[in-house]
């Protein structure tokens, strides 16, 4: 209930900001010359020049009540243990003159661990970068700068709640991680362009970051960079940690505007009273619908995401998703997927990275040859699923959950028996449509004794018999396939056509999805 605000001393309010009061006496070097209004007497320049010596930065630690930390513009850094009774200068000693404090990070494994990001571009024409850790509330402090990148500004930097010494920096130019407590850097900008990143937070599982100019971006998942070790990348192939995943509802023009629309070529989109969207249709990828947009930014997969590692060597993969109780879902295979595969020796966190995205659906029930596909595929219910990962007859399995949709207007109960209504529709299609195609075998295997019996030279009566016979047991086939789906030969007959018992089921599989 507590928030914290600064000027030149630190405020809080413990009623939501209806009342405040001051909890520090002044944090900066109050440096009076560079306070001085410019521009003219009537007329000061907007761009805030004469604020200066403020604090730039709080950090609360996640780890411990009452500690808090309080960065300068002018370069001081000041700390409390105790909620702002006292406040002690753990300034990082020999700072430059002018080194305007960035961003401070309080871990969130260890109260007394503090990092800093630190610039002196604006103040000082320095570019370089300036980075610092503290493990003992500021009595001592480490340079991290020296293993970093010397032509990037740093501009902010974040630890991983996760992984311990994961840091994450942002740069005059884009993102960087070390995975060793800031002994090793590498970029992780990838597809983001080279711009100055400014602010970084880590929710759950994805990275989110705000730059100058170009908008907001998320990395989708840094499980594989909290896994990255050397026992991973030794491993042929590794399954990483399945992030669990909160069910969204559905709505039609979900299938247009996030990817996959049923033509599979359209190249725009307008829904009615909202901005229209461009982009070039990819197809489907590993179970995602990918679409490249012209004039948006790229929608997060539709479904639970999963990535594995592959070595080179490897052969036959398959992804499998379980239900609680084991029973297969899904599967795809080595044909079904589009693979890459880590080279001997690349040792990068992205060699033979893999992604799989599962639409949280169960696959089609079986088509019948020639005719409309029978779109019903139940959206799976809240609760627990396994994925398997098969590489060369070797399994590997994670658990992960799906959760149930906060703003869903069901309670769970009411939910699990939605989805055994549903099941108990897309079983009932699933055994229909079997025995339309046993039916279908016996038409033909009718057909082929027919064949066979001319070819034998049988008797002309005989074979007129049995043709007639044939004949009847088509138009029985033909009927009851007729009675589940349609068979005109047209769009415009089958249109025309009364709606079959497959089209009714479907309808009734519409309305679960939209009221999901």
């Amino acid at each position: 209930d507590t928030i914290y605000s600064a000027g030149n001393v630190v405020f809080k309010s413990t009623d939501e900001g209806l009342t405040w009061e001051a909890i520090s006496g002044d944090l900066t070097r109050d440096l009076k010359d560079k306070q001085v209004i410019t521009g003219t007497p009537w007329l000061p320049e907007y761009f805030g020049q004469e604020i200066y010596s403020t604090i730039h930065r709080l950090a609360e630690s996640p780890v411990q009540e009452g500690v808090l930390w309080a960065g300068s513009d002018d370069g001081l850094i000041h700390l409390t243990r105790d909620g702002g009774e006292t406040w002690e200068n753990v300034t990082i000693p020999n700072l430059p003159d002018y080194a305007h404090v960035r961003e401070l990070e309080a871990s969130p494994h260890d109260s007394a661990t503090l990092y800093v990001a630190i610039s002196r571009f604006n103040t000082a024409d320095d570019y370089a970068p300036y980075l610092f850790k503290t493990s003992d509330f500021g009595k001592t402090w480490s340079d991290l700068s020296g293993a970093f990148p010397q032509d990037e500004t740093t501009h902010t930097i974040r630890e991983d709640p996760v992984r311990k010494g994961m840091l994450y920096v942002g740069t005059e130019s884009g993102v960087f991680v070390s995975l060793d407590d800031g002994k090793n850097w590498q970029s992780i900008g990838l597809n983001m362009p080279n711009v100055p990143v400014v602010a970084m937070t880590v929710k759950d599982v994805d990275l989110v970051i705000a730059t100058n100019g170009r908008g907001f971006w998320i990395l989708d998942d840094v499980t594989p960079l909290r896994e990255h070790n050397t026992e991973t990348i030794a491993k042929s192939a590794h399954l990483y940690e399945v992030p669990d995943h909160t069910r969204f509802g559905y709505s039609w023009w979900m299938n247009y505007a996030p990817g996959g629309d049923p033509g599979g070529l359209k190249k725009y989109f307008v829904q009615n009273m909202r901005p229209g969207l461009t982009y070039y249709e990819l197809g489907t990828v590993n179970g995602e619908k990918k679409r490249k947009f012209v004039d948006a930014g790229d929608p997060k997969p539709l479904g639970a995401m999963l990535y594995f590692r592959l070595s080179e060597g490897v052969e036959d993969v398959s992804i499998s998703i379980l239900d609680e109780d084991g029973n297969e879902i899904v599967t795809h295979n080595t044909d079904d997927l589009t693979l890459k595969y880590a080279a001997e020796g690349d040792y990068a966190f992205d060699a033979g990275l893999n992604r799989f995205v599962w639409d949280m659906r169960y696959p089609k029930p079986t088509n019948i040859p020639g005719r409309p596909a029978t779109a019903i595929q139940p959206i799976a219910k809240p609760g627990r699923y396994q994925v398997k990962l098969t590489v060369d007859g070797f399994d590997q399995i994670r658990e992960f959950e799906l959760h149930m949709n906060p703003n869903e207007p069901y309670t769970r109960e009411q939910t699990d028996e939605r989805f055994e209504f549903w099941m108990d529709l897309y079983d009932n299609v699933e055994t229909s449509s079997q025995n339309v195609l046993a039916a279908l075998k016996i038409k033909e295997d009718v057909n082929a004794r027919v064949e066979r019996m001319k070819e034998s030279g049988a008797r002309n009566s005989k074979v007129k018999a049995a043709e007639k016979q044939a004949a009847i047991v088509a138009e029985l086939v033909d009927r009851y396939e007729a009675t589940f789906v349609p068979t005109g030969r047209t769009l415009a007959e089958i249109i025309n056509l009364p709606a079959k018992i497959f089209t009714k089921m479907i309808w009734l599989h519409n309305m679960m999805e939209v009221t999901e």
